[in-house]
């Protein structure tokens, strides 16, 4: 039984196209003037199993237990853009960084912009709608980076094209067309199994939700602050309180609730057609993957 409806998905993508448009217009103008050619493309890359890390809040302990485990040896690693200055700051570039916010700039999630070791390891993807300084700063510094476009209930896909070629037949592919999702974490998933057919992929700091009286965010130096109304987020998203995965009282958001349903539709059909994904949070709400327990030290 599918846990989110059409109508859901479609009511929540007009909801955003009508809040964002303006800046996602402008955005798109300007990572256009950014776009270079890459000599490779990212489908089928997926040969490794692929750890795709979010920044809910057990996001710090399974990094560390990720690490201690030595797991970054093992596995392919793709990271939501907030994440990104804690890998670097363990000595970890991950193979992947992927930004969907069309607001959050480069600058806030990052210690050092001219890191030129970054732009050498690290391949960009980013929506053609995102925040242009990421898209810039590959470029100036001539690291890898790919755009996506999303395919989402509303088509505005159709829009955007003018901008961003997506179609093999009207010539080179400027982004990839990817079905829409909820959430930059969610988008790594599609990306990770649509495009680049990673079948073995692990979750991590995927709670959508956070304790009681604990922090939004997966890092205690990160603010919790909400830019638009000046709050703490765990305050202002405390909408539902649940008990999660593992018996424990949380909290959570009409939107992280929502975003957590259309992710297990999708790890459901996606494990229904050959993909193995697994979900190594600890934490949370999702309840429909196979669970694996990190931790370093038991072994």
């Amino acid at each position: 039984m599918r846990l989110i409806s059409k109508e859901e998905t479609i009511k929540q993508s007009q909801k955003t196209f009508e809040r964002w448009q303006d800046i996602w217009e402008a955005n798109a103008q300007e990572n256009k003037k950014n776009y270079k050619k890459q000599a490779k493309t990212l489908r089928g890359c997926g040969y490794k199993p692929l750890a795709i890390f979010s920044f809910g809040n057990s996001f710090e302990q399974n990094l560390d237990d990720f690490i201690a485990l030595d797991m970054h040896f093992k596995y392919d690693i793709i990271c939501i853009d907030k994440c990104l200055k804690y890998f670097i700051r363990k000595g970890i570039y991950p193979k992947f960084v992927l930004t969907a916010d069309a607001r959050l700039p480069f600058s806030e999630c990052i210690d050092n912009v001219n890191d030129q070791v970054l732009y050498k390891k690290t391949t960009l993807i980013m929506g053609v709608l995102s925040n242009p300084s990421w898209s810039k700063a590959w470029s100036d510094n001539n690291g890898s980076f790919h755009f996506y476009i999303n395919k989402d209930g509303i088509r505005t896909h159709k829009i955007y094209n003018k901008h961003f070629n997506y179609d093999k037949h009207l010539g080179d592919i400027e982004a990839e067309l990817i079905s829409a999702a909820t959430n930059v974490a969610n988008t790594c998933v599609v990306y990770g199994a649509q495009i680049m057919n990673y079948r073995t992929i692990i979750l991590l700091g995927f709670d959508y939700s956070f304790p009681l009286g604990g922090n939004f965010y997966g890092c205690k130096d990160t603010t919790q602050i909400d830019r638009d109304f000046g709050r703490d987020k765990s305050v202002l998203n405390n909408h539902i309180n649940f008990l999660d995965n593992q018996g424990v009282m949380r909290a959570t958001s009409v939107n992280m609730e929502f975003s957590c349903r259309w992710l297990m539709d999708v790890i459901n059909q996606l494990n229904a057609n050959g993909f193995k994904i697994m979900n190594a949070t600890g934490a949370g709400m999702i309840q429909t993957t196979p669970f694996i327990k990190l931790n370093s030290k038991r072994g």
